[in-house]
Protein backbone atom coordinates (compact mmCIF):
# COMPACT_ATOMS: atom_id res chain seq x y z
CA UNK A 1 0.00 0.00 0.00
CA UNK A 2 2.87 2.41 0.70
CA UNK A 3 4.15 2.28 -2.87
CA UNK A 4 0.64 2.47 -4.35
CA UNK A 5 -0.18 5.57 -2.26
CA UNK A 6 3.05 7.18 -3.52
CA UNK A 7 2.19 6.25 -7.13
CA UNK A 8 -1.31 7.72 -6.76
CA UNK A 9 0.16 10.97 -5.44
CA UNK A 10 2.61 11.09 -8.37
CA UNK A 11 -0.23 10.52 -10.84
CA UNK A 12 -1.84 13.76 -9.65
CA UNK A 13 1.03 15.83 -11.13
CA UNK A 14 1.46 15.16 -14.88
CA UNK A 15 5.10 16.34 -14.94
CA UNK A 16 6.03 13.69 -12.38
CA UNK A 17 3.94 10.98 -13.99
CA UNK A 18 5.40 11.64 -17.47
CA UNK A 19 8.93 11.33 -16.07
CA UNK A 20 8.15 7.95 -14.48
CA UNK A 21 5.98 6.55 -17.28
CA UNK A 22 7.41 7.71 -20.62
CA UNK A 23 4.77 8.55 -23.22
CA UNK A 24 3.87 6.51 -26.29
CA UNK A 25 3.34 3.24 -24.46
CA UNK A 26 0.06 1.45 -24.91
CA UNK A 27 -1.56 -1.91 -25.41
CA UNK A 28 -2.62 -0.97 -28.95
CA UNK A 29 0.00 1.06 -30.88
CA UNK A 30 3.26 -0.84 -31.55
CA UNK A 31 2.45 -3.24 -28.70
CA UNK A 32 5.39 -5.53 -27.98
CA UNK A 33 4.52 -6.80 -24.48
CA UNK A 34 7.21 -4.67 -22.82
CA UNK A 35 6.91 -1.46 -20.82
CA UNK A 36 9.43 1.15 -19.79
CA UNK A 37 9.53 3.05 -16.47
CA UNK A 38 11.97 5.43 -14.77
CA UNK A 39 12.84 5.65 -11.07
CA UNK A 40 15.20 7.87 -9.11
CA UNK A 41 17.47 5.35 -7.41
CA UNK A 42 20.57 6.14 -5.37
CA UNK A 43 20.95 9.63 -6.84
CA UNK A 44 20.26 8.96 -10.52
CA UNK A 45 17.39 8.18 -12.87
CA UNK A 46 17.31 4.48 -13.73
CA UNK A 47 15.37 2.89 -16.61
CA UNK A 48 13.51 -0.34 -15.85
CA UNK A 49 11.75 -2.47 -18.46
CA UNK A 50 9.25 -5.20 -17.65
CA UNK A 51 7.13 -7.58 -19.68
CA UNK A 52 3.35 -7.63 -19.45
CA UNK A 53 3.13 -10.88 -17.48
CA UNK A 54 1.74 -10.08 -14.05
CA UNK A 55 1.48 -12.40 -11.02
CA UNK A 56 -2.02 -13.82 -10.56
CA UNK A 57 -3.67 -16.29 -8.19
CA UNK A 58 -5.33 -19.58 -9.14
CA UNK A 59 -8.48 -17.65 -10.17
CA UNK A 60 -6.44 -15.45 -12.55
CA UNK A 61 -6.82 -12.36 -10.31
CA UNK A 62 -3.89 -10.00 -9.81
CA UNK A 63 -2.09 -10.77 -6.58
CA UNK A 64 -0.64 -7.33 -5.86
CA UNK A 65 -1.71 -3.90 -7.15
CA UNK A 66 -5.05 -3.85 -8.90
CA UNK A 67 -7.79 -1.36 -9.68
CA UNK A 68 -11.02 -2.44 -7.96
CA UNK A 69 -13.19 -0.33 -10.28
CA UNK A 70 -11.46 -0.77 -13.63
CA UNK A 71 -10.18 -4.34 -13.93
CA UNK A 72 -8.54 -3.52 -17.29
CA UNK A 73 -6.29 -0.78 -15.86
CA UNK A 74 -2.78 -2.22 -16.03
CA UNK A 75 -0.31 0.65 -15.58
CA UNK A 76 -0.54 0.43 -11.76
CA UNK A 77 0.37 -3.27 -11.67
CA UNK A 78 3.06 -2.78 -14.35
CA UNK A 79 4.55 0.18 -12.45
CA UNK A 80 4.59 -1.90 -9.27
CA UNK A 81 6.24 -4.79 -11.13
CA UNK A 82 8.96 -2.46 -12.43
CA UNK A 83 9.52 -1.07 -8.93
CA UNK A 84 9.70 -4.59 -7.53
CA UNK A 85 12.29 -5.43 -10.22
CA UNK A 86 14.29 -2.34 -9.28
CA UNK A 87 14.26 -3.56 -5.66
CA UNK A 88 15.00 -7.21 -6.62
CA UNK A 89 11.52 -8.71 -5.97
CA UNK A 90 7.99 -8.09 -4.70
CA UNK A 91 8.96 -9.39 -1.26
CA UNK A 92 11.28 -6.42 -0.75
CA UNK A 93 8.29 -4.08 -1.14
CA UNK A 94 6.63 -5.51 1.94
CA UNK A 95 6.52 -2.99 4.80
CA UNK A 96 7.94 0.17 3.24
CA UNK A 97 7.28 3.87 3.71
CA UNK A 98 5.45 6.09 1.21
CA UNK A 99 8.16 8.75 1.57
CA UNK A 100 10.64 6.32 0.01
CA UNK A 101 8.26 5.67 -2.87
CA UNK A 102 7.74 9.40 -3.43
CA UNK A 103 11.48 10.01 -3.56
CA UNK A 104 12.01 7.12 -5.99
CA UNK A 105 9.18 8.37 -8.20
CA UNK A 106 10.15 12.07 -8.24
CA UNK A 107 13.78 12.50 -7.25
CA UNK A 108 12.53 15.10 -4.77
CA UNK A 109 13.28 15.73 -1.14
CA UNK A 110 10.94 14.90 1.70
CA UNK A 111 9.76 16.29 4.97
CA UNK A 112 8.14 14.11 7.60
CA UNK A 113 5.57 15.74 9.86
CA UNK A 114 4.38 13.87 12.88
CA UNK A 115 0.85 14.97 13.67
CA UNK A 116 1.08 13.79 17.28
CA UNK A 117 3.82 16.38 17.77
CA UNK A 118 1.85 19.12 16.00
CA UNK A 119 -1.25 18.56 18.09
CA UNK A 120 0.59 17.86 21.34
CA UNK A 121 0.40 20.16 24.33
CA UNK A 122 4.16 19.88 24.77
CA UNK A 123 6.27 22.93 24.00
CA UNK A 124 8.88 20.95 22.09
CA UNK A 125 8.61 21.70 18.37
CA UNK A 126 11.07 22.22 15.57
CA UNK A 127 9.37 25.29 14.09
CA UNK A 128 9.30 28.60 15.98
CA UNK A 129 6.44 29.76 13.77
CA UNK A 130 4.38 26.81 14.93
CA UNK A 131 4.97 27.64 18.60
CA UNK A 132 3.58 31.15 17.98
CA UNK A 133 0.41 29.77 16.39
CA UNK A 134 -2.52 29.19 18.73
CA UNK A 135 -4.65 27.02 16.48
CA UNK A 136 -2.58 23.99 15.59
CA UNK A 137 -5.30 22.29 13.54
CA UNK A 138 -5.53 25.37 11.29
CA UNK A 139 -1.75 25.31 10.99
CA UNK A 140 -1.84 21.68 9.86
CA UNK A 141 -4.62 22.43 7.34
CA UNK A 142 -2.68 25.45 6.01
CA UNK A 143 0.50 23.40 5.78
CA UNK A 144 -1.18 20.67 3.71
CA UNK A 145 -3.11 23.15 1.53
CA UNK A 146 0.00 25.22 0.81
CA UNK A 147 2.03 22.10 0.07
CA UNK A 148 -0.54 20.82 -2.41
CA UNK A 149 -0.74 24.29 -3.97
CA UNK A 150 3.00 24.10 -4.68
CA UNK A 151 2.56 20.68 -6.35
CA UNK A 152 4.11 18.93 -3.39
CA UNK A 153 3.05 15.34 -2.98
CA UNK A 154 1.50 14.46 0.35
CA UNK A 155 0.87 11.06 1.85
CA UNK A 156 0.05 9.84 5.32
CA UNK A 157 -0.14 6.74 7.47
CA UNK A 158 -2.08 6.06 10.65
CA UNK A 159 0.48 4.47 12.93
CA UNK A 160 -1.35 4.01 16.18
CA UNK A 161 -4.47 5.26 17.83
CA UNK A 162 -6.28 5.37 21.12
CA UNK A 163 -9.32 3.25 21.90
CA UNK A 164 -11.38 6.43 21.66
CA UNK A 165 -10.43 6.86 18.00
CA UNK A 166 -10.97 3.22 16.96
CA UNK A 167 -14.67 3.76 16.22
CA UNK A 168 -13.98 6.94 14.24
CA UNK A 169 -11.43 5.09 12.09
CA UNK A 170 -13.81 2.18 11.53
CA UNK A 171 -16.74 4.47 10.61
CA UNK A 172 -14.53 6.32 8.09
CA UNK A 173 -13.15 3.02 6.73
CA UNK A 174 -9.58 4.03 7.58
CA UNK A 175 -7.03 1.39 8.50
CA UNK A 176 -4.16 1.49 10.96
CA UNK A 177 -0.73 0.96 9.37
CA UNK A 178 -2.14 1.72 5.92
CA UNK A 179 -0.74 4.47 3.67
CA UNK A 180 -2.93 7.05 1.95
CA UNK A 181 -2.22 9.76 -0.61
CA UNK A 182 -3.77 13.16 -0.07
Amino acid sequence: CWFISAAIAVSSVPEHLNRVIPKNQSFEIDYAGIFHFRFYHFGEWVDVCVDDRLPVDSNNRLIYCNNMKDKNEMFGPLLEKAYAKLNKCYEFLNGGCSIDGLIDLTGGVNERIRIEELLSDDDIFTSEEFIKRNDRKDYLWDLISNSLGMKSLVSCVIKKTTDKNQLLLKNNQLAIDHSYSI
